[in-house]
């Protein structure tokens, strides 16, 4: 062989390596800019996705509290002293309700994902559910002789989510507070 046909050849097998090979930077950047803005758009609906779906949770306690509440009342009448269904400040539950709970000193039942605490005195009874972490407030209460109230207050921890998920239960009856953050 000549080697002008070697030379050629061999030019010819470079240039179809090197179209051939690996990704050039720019189109790496673009890959990773893409990726970096879809995760952007899709974390904060993921979080509020799994807020919502642990307020199945919420409402599993809430019934529970509140059946629990109307039951004591039905048994013993409107107390005059405060009555705590839940958690008396000692970590100690209380024998009126049926509920099981892990109780902590000074903070009232919790599960993976809430914290909750009941009580009732001579005005009304009332129970209070917070996400773990602090994103809202839940409230329920109820004045003697009176309907149920729900409130959600979102002036807690990430007010994104807080107000999402207040926005959200306005759709089940809750009045909301709303936060400016």
């Amino acid at each position: 062989m000549s080697k002008i046909y070697q030379n050629q050849n061999s030019a010819v097998k470079n240039r179809v390596k090197h179209k051939l090979g690996g990704f050039t930077l720019i189109e790496l950047l673009v890959v990773v800019l893409i990726i970096g803005i879809l995760a952007a758009i899709a974390l904060p609906q993921y979080e509020k996705a799994v807020a919502r779906s642990r307020l199945t949770e919420m409402f599993t306690i809430s019934r529970s509290l509140r059946d629990a509440m109307g039951l004591y009342i039905l048994e013993n009448g409107i107390p005059t002293e405060n009555a705590y269904f839940v958690d008396d400040g000692s970590g100690t539950v209380s024998s009126a309700i049926e509920i099981p709970c892990t109780a902590q000193p000074g903070v009232g039942c919790f599960s993976k994902y809430f914290y909750w605490g009941a009580f009732c005195d001579s005005r009304s009874c009332y129970m209070s559910i917070t996400p773990i972490p602090y994103n809202y407030l839940l409230q329920i209460y109820k004045t003697h002789g009176g309907e149920w109230k729900y409130e959600c207050d979102a002036n807690f921890g990430n007010g994104k989510v807080g107000n999402s998920i207040c926005k959200y239960l306005q759709n089940y009856g809750f009045s909301a507070t709303f936060s400016e953050g």
